[in-house]
């Protein structure tokens, strides 16, 4: 991310590819205090990503669980806030 250390006030992100780098640069570029807001299938890959994420910024998990009803299924999504260290 172009960004300084220490300088996001707020992560949103939906989808990662490379997750160790992903990981390194969101506690990377997160100010002290600062939010991280991820979105994505409540899978167990993706929450264990998202725990991942958190350990990194000495930050806890906390889950909204939300269904959305598609034409081919229902979907269960997580939105997951993880406030970073202070």
């Amino acid at each position: 991310m172009p960004f300084a250390d220490k300088s996001v006030d707020i992560i949103t992100l939906e989808n990662a590819s490379n997750r160790r780098a992903t990981i390194s640069e969101i506690a990377r570029v997160i100010k002290p205090g600062g939010d991280i807001r991820l979105v994505g299938p409540a899978t167990p890959e993706i929450l264990a990503a998202h725990q991942q994420i958190a350990e990194a910024v000495g930050g806890r998990v906390f889950q909204t669980i939300i269904k959305v009803r598609s034409d081919v299924d229902e979907v269960v999504y997580t939105n997951i806030i993880v406030p970073a260290r202070k």
